[in-house]
């Protein structure tokens, strides 16, 4: 038989043939529009919406069918894996009244076909007749598919381009490390065998990790420029937000090419505050007759909120007028220093910012705050706060104290410590940070109840698992510096909020003003800003970069270096810094394992997947060793073990090639945990709010459309705010026999690996 092959192949396959939105007609109302059709063979739905003048709408549709006597379908995944084994399917079609010979073939431009991939024979109309071969994939990119069949007079050929994702799992080795005068920083990192041209180390060099608080600083000075707030809370936490970001502007000092400040660091309404309301630095909202603050204007005074704009003020307790800029103004809730006066204690070294010859006395609030604490009788976070607040006023001296006031605080911690079993993380450092400023043993217990509740990783620590983890490790962090300033723990705790920023922030303002007001503290405990630096980048032994940094940059000083020709192997890093204060680097070596199978690992979370056979409402998990058919139902069920309980925990579970899932539908649901699911073609993501300590289950459905044999790649989970805290599932197979082919399996599916 003479075959005739096609000339051209049908590769294009649009789902809109044509879109014309401005057409005119002619005289007579008629229109024409040029088309190409496309090379889908296919039933198409034409309509038209025509207008004419303000009132005359018509609208018309019709259909019309693209065909051949012969044509061959091409039937394949839509992606596939690296290593997998697909069935592909030529599907030829004859609408001719006599039956023809025809030859059929598959072709592919990679991979390896394991069987007969070309036949000829008969062909019938409405005939059965189908090419089915099994395709082996082994290198990742992309796979062209062409499926042809031919007669001696007419031809059809159709192309598909698949993906292949390359087989395994992205892995990484993390390093932290600081470099100090005469000490380098230095990371030690390990590259397993991995895949030809995947590893890649990304190498960051800073000279102060706190420059990042510049940007952080100008955002919350920002928050609320244009809108009034709607309630005192609001107003306090504008405040607190405003108040932190001038003392870190302050702190930080203009950059080397301005003599001013940034613009964008300082106070959002711009020059000095001098005679100005308290609703420039200060709370946009009048006191009650008590002194305190209500939630709405019309609301009675609330000791949360109170306490609330109280911290919301102190920021400001440490910061002296400069160019003119008055706050004693706003610290009038405070401390009545309004018109003058002056402490009668404290250094001399620092002398006041008022007129020492007049007395000042206690502000309505802090004498608000003193009332709520002395009637309370309670061990309550709001307790702990407001007798923070009334404590840092008296630390700084700001009047002459009443002697009830001390006893007032002093009453308080005392209930602070009897209830401490029952305060959250931040009120325990508050309790901690009041005892130590006042000289009491008990601090020392309190810091060790407080370092009991720790979250660590290799190098980070957190608090506040069961409320605001940021707000309670910047409190954690004070308390460190106040309690244990050379410790690590100070420098884990800096770090963990370091790597929990959106960008340059966090969550929401308050919880950026309270990381900002600690790593601010935690900076010029360190003295990251005192020296130049002269940096020194190594890697096993080899220099690979050098940089000279002045006084004036050191604060926002970063580089970044990538290395993309590492062997497998032990590495070595250093950074080596010359001159006072500290040089960061970070190590980041990722790879693509080259495992086969890829094995389970984790740290402090571990995640499992198993697959069952949905039939007539049951599941049965599938057997080693046993096949699906396609279009069977299949239950994926996860299970995820955590060792503490973690917010934020992320969920990737990659689809085997023959199977889609069978509710497409992203959004909230129930399936054994609360959770958000994205559907994806190539996977499913899941997000976990919440998950609690234990073992928790998830599950899904599949639906199995393509024989073949299938990598099933592992699932991966990661906790969003612990970097160090994830973990692999395990490898496996999965084989799809077409029904009734009764073909075996080489591979067991389900929860066993492959061999």
């Amino acid at each position: 038989m003479h075959v005739v092959w096609p000339a051209t192949v049908r590769e294009d396959f649009p789902d809109t043939l044509l879109w014309a939105p401005d057409i005119t007609t002619d005289a007579n109302g008629e229109a024409e529009l040029p088309m190409r059709l496309a090379d889908n063979l296919t039933t198409w739905q034409a309509s038209a919406l025509a207008i004419s003048g303000l009132f005359d709408l018509g609208v018309g549709s019709t259909t019309f069918t693209t065909t051949k006597d012969l044509l061959v379908r091409l039937i394949a995944p839509a992606a596939l894996t690296q290593g997998d084994e697909a069935a592909i399917t030529a599907l030829p079609a004859w609408s001719g009244e006599r039956p023809v010979d025809a030859q059929v073939s598959l072709a592919a431009d990679g991979g390896r076909w394991l069987d007969v991939h070309e036949s000829r024979g008969a062909l019938a109309r409405g005939g059965d007749t189908r090419l089915r071969s099994t395709l082996r994939v082994d290198q990742p990119g992309q796979v062209s598919l062409t499926a042809t069949a031919a007669t001696e007079t007419q031809a059809d050929a159709m192309r598909l381009r698949v993906p292949i994702a390359a087989h395994g799992v992205e892995q990484y080795d993390r390093r932290a490390a600081v470099a100090t005068a005469g000490r380098q920083a230095q990371a030690d990192l390990a590259l397993p065998p991995c895949q030809t041209g995947t590893q890649r180390l990304r190498l960051t060099v800073t000279a102060s990790r706190a420059g990042t608080l510049l940007d952080a600083a100008a955002w919350v000075a920002r928050q609320g420029d244009d809108d009034e707030p709607a309630d005192t809370w609001q107003a306090a936490s504008r405040a607190l937000m405003g108040n932190i970001a001038l003392r870190v502007a302050r702190w930080a000092g203009p950059p080397a090419e301005s003599p001013e400040p940034p613009q964008a660091l300082r106070h959002r309404r711009g020059g000095g505050i001098k005679g100005k309301a308290l609703s420039e630095v200060g709370l946009d909202t009048a006191p009650r007759e008590d002194g305190g603050y209500g939630w709405r204007p019309e609301w009675p005074s609330d000791p949360e909120v109170s306490a609330f704009a109280g911290e919301a003020l102190t920021a400001l307790l440490d910061r002296r007028p400069v160019d003119g800029e008055d706050t004693i103004w706003s610290l009038e809730p405070l401390a009545n220093v309004r018109f003058g006066g002056g402490p009668t204690g404290g250094p001399a070294a620092a002398p006041p910012p008022y007129d020492a010859g007049l007395a000042p006395s206690r502000g309505h609030l802090t004498a608000y705050l003193e009332r709520y604490l002395r009637r309370a009788g309670d061990a309550s976070e709001t307790t702990a706060q407001a007798a923070w607040v009334v404590d840092q006023v008296l630390s700084r001296h700001l009047y002459r104290p009443d002697p009830a006031e001390d006893a007032i605080v002093r009453a308080a911690a005392d209930r602070l410590w009897a209830g401490r079993a029952q305060l959250g993380d931040e009120g325990l450092a508050r309790l901690a940070m009041i005892l130590r400023r006042r000289g009491d043993s008990r601090a020392a217990t309190a810091w060790r109840n407080l370092v009991a509740r720790l979250v660590t990783g290799p190098d980070t620590a957190s608090w506040g698992y069961d409320r605001d983890p940021v707000s309670a490790t910047a409190l954690g962090l004070q308390a460190a510096l106040v309690l244990e300033p050379r410790s690590d723990l100070a420098d884990k705790a800096a770090n963990w909020l370091f790597l929990n920023r959106s960008g340059s922030r966090w969550h929401n303002a308050v919880a950026t003003a309270r990381a900002v007001a600690a790593l601010a503290d935690w900076s010029e405990t360190r003295r990251e800003t005192a020296e130049p630096a002269k940096l020194t980048l190594t890697v096993d032994g080899r220099s690979v970069k050098a940089w000279d940094v002045a006084k004036e940059q050191v604060l926002r000083f970063a580089d970044e270096v990538t290395l993309t020709d590492l062997a497998p192997g032990a590495h070595r890093v250093t950074l080596a810094r010359e001159g006072q204060g500290s040089a960061y680097l970070g190590a980041d070596l990722t790879w693509l394992s080259a495992d086969e199978p890829i094995r389970a690992t984790g740290h402090r979370l571990a995640v499992e997947r198993s697959y069952s056979l949905v039939d007539d409402k049951r599941t049965v998990a599938l057997a080693a060793g046993q096949t699906v058919p396609t279009g069977a139902l299949l239950e994926v069920e996860l299970k995820l073990r955590a060792e503490v309980p973690l917010d934020w925990v992320t969920v990737t579970v990659p689809t085997p090639a023959g199977c889609r899932a069978v509710d497409a539908d992203s959004g909230y649901f129930d399936g054994g945990l609360w959770c958000y699911r994205q559907v994806r073609e190539r996977g499913v993501d899941l997000a976990v709010d919440h998950l609690p300590q234990g073992t928790s289950t998830l599950r899904y459905r599949l639906r199995a459309e393509a024989p073949g044999r299938y990598h099933a790649l592992p699932p991966q989970a990661q906790a969003i705010l612990l970097p160090s805290v994830s973990a692999v599932g395990d490898e496996q197979w999965l084989v799809i026999a077409a029904e009734g082919s009764g073909r075996p399996s080489a591979n067991a599916s389900g929860g066993e690996p492959m061999p």
